[in-house]
């Protein structure tokens, strides 16, 4: 499954649902990472949180990790 690496790799309804989950749960990295991965993946919220959390959903998590590293941008 590809992931994008980058902002300029999404779409502006994905930097959306990215942006609402971060904004939405600043304190929860599992909910923000459904949130982000369902709109990064089209997988539903559901299906990644029946995942294994150590074999499929953590090795998933780790991809999103340029989201954190890198600033919101502020236009697209």
């Amino acid at each position: 499954m590809k992931i994008a690496k980058n902002w300029n790799e999404i779409s502006i309804g994905q930097f959306q649902q990215i942006n609402t989950a971060i904004k939405n749960y600043p304190d929860n990295a599992i909910t923000q990472a459904v949130w982000m991965l369902n709109a990064l993946t089209g997988k539903t919220r559901e299906e990644l949180l029946a995942m294994d959390f150590s074999k499929e959903f953590k090795p998933l998590m780790a991809e999103l990790e340029w989201v954190n590293a890198t600033a919101l941008p502020t236009q697209l």
